[in-house]
């Protein structure tokens, strides 16, 4: 070395310049949308192989259709009761919409906390559940929601 100072971007050099950094993340970026790209190319192959394997569950899907639309049509109330939970659900998006903007507030570099952080608060709380949500437990959640469909159906078609 002979006493020379090294700066950020010289070979061998620990810290990496701004320029790497910037390179580093495109280059993860790019994998990131190749194996978006791929898992697509796999689904489209996958897609026609189970609905073919499945098409043996189509005459109870457009019974249950067939069931649900008589239903509707004979009751009116229904439609009126649909109009109401669809402005519940557009509520509720609109919701969501100003939640998933905080967790991008929460992501730029204050934390979204405006200079201030609770002590017993962990950093960045909201991301890190919608992570866990969307990874670890979405399977889970959609079973649950299989599952509880699969009951409310059977449940239906033995009550008419």
């Amino acid at each position: 070395d002979g006493g020379r100072i090294r700066r950020s971007g010289d070979i061998g050099s620990r810290t990496p310049s701004p320029g790497m950094a910037s390179e580093h993340s495109r280059h993860w970026r790019d994998v990131f949308w190749l194996g978006v790209f791929v898992v697509h190319l796999i689904l489209l192959g996958v897609f026609p192989v189970t609905t073919d394997a499945s098409s043996h569950r189509l005459p109870f899907t457009m019974l249950v259709l067939q069931e649900a639309v008589k239903l509707v049509w004979s009751l009116p109330e229904v439609m009126r009761v649909s109009y109401v939970f669809m402005l519940v659900m557009l509520l509720w998006m609109v919701i969501w919409s100003f939640g998933a903007a905080g967790v991008v507030a929460m992501s730029l570099g204050d934390g979204g906390s405006c200079g201030r952080q609770a002590a017993s608060m962990p950093p960045k709380p909201l991301a890190k559940s919608l992570r866990h949500a969307v990874t670890t437990s979405f399977g889970s959640i959609c079973y649950g929601a299989l599952f509880t469909a699969a009951i409310r159906t059977m449940r239906w078609k033995v009550q008419t």
